[in-house]
């Protein structure tokens, strides 16, 4: 999806689709089912505060990658930089096991992960990305602009119906909790943790769901990072608000407070 594809859309993360569309994807961003970057920085035991991560080793994908930018951001408020940390190479479903065995010492994972992992060894939530970096794009479905020609009332009609269901998640707890055991296989306990979480901080988009400032953040980022092989496109190259402005309009419009209206 990020360089180009027939499928129709995927969930695709934000810096990444920007790079593919800068490249000529011919893609556009059209919404995101949660704009905030939902994830933790979780650390071993004897790590109680964002400065004890000085001198630690810190699983990551790769310099550059996700959980790396995530990482940089929840501790550069304590000055630590690259230098001040040894990185492990590994991919997302190795970081939990890694961190429960000693082989890394800080990790980047999702909400519910923590919990699972505080039942075999008492790890500690350092940051919520989210609150750390309230600006990065988690991530947004796009489709190509031939697609969206041919095809426009079909993507207004699945945001539509993505859009319903959060709205629905947040009104449904068990509801929730029981498709979400189904499907994921986790624990109620700890799938029900990362849910109250999810809901206090308005994680779950249920208005247009990619929010200007956020757009405007993480195509400056993602410049900064050098995926760009020339100056960084313009907003409007990356995003047609368009099709989620007609899903919303579709269900009587946009979700006011507690919600963020941008979202």
């Amino acid at each position: 999806m990020a360089s180009g594809s027939d499928l129709d859309t995927g969930y695709i993360p934000g810096e990444l689709l920007f790079t593919g569309i800068a490249k000529g994807s011919g893609m556009k961003a059209l919404w995101s089912f949660a704009a905030k970057n939902e994830a933790l920085l979780i650390g071993a035991p004897d790590i109680k505060s964002i400065k004890d991560v000085k001198g630690r080793k810190v699983a990551i994908e790769g310099i550059g990658g996700y959980s790396h930018i995530g990482f940089l951001a929840a501790v550069e408020s304590a000055g630590i930089t690259d230098k001040d940390v040894t990185y492990v190479r590994a991919t997302p479903p190795q970081r939990i096991p890694f961190l429960l065995q000693g082989n890394a010492d800080v990790v980047v994972t999702h909400v519910e992960d923590l919990y699972r992992a505080q039942k075999e060894k008492p790890v500690n939530e350092l940051a919520r990305l989210w609150r750390a970096q309230p600006l990065f794009l988690y991530g947004a479905f796009p489709a190509s602009e031939e697609k969206l020609k041919t095809k426009r009332e079909a993507f207004v009609k699945l945001i539509r119906a993505m859009i319903r269901a959060n709205r629905f998640a947040y009104k449904n707890k068990d509801k929730v909790l029981d498709m979400a055991e189904k499907h994921t296989k986790a624990a109620r306990w700890a799938l029900e943790k990362a849910y109250d979480i999810f809901v206090e901080d308005h994680i779950w988009t249920v208005n247009t769901g990619l929010p200007a400032k956020t757009v405007e953040w993480t195509n400056d980022l993602t410049q900064k990072m050098g995926r760009y092989d020339g100056p960084k496109p313009p907003v409007e190259k990356l995003v047609d608000m368009s099709v989620a402005q007609d899903a919303v309009k579709s269900l009587g419009g946009p979700l006011g407070a507690p919600f963020d209206p941008e979202y």
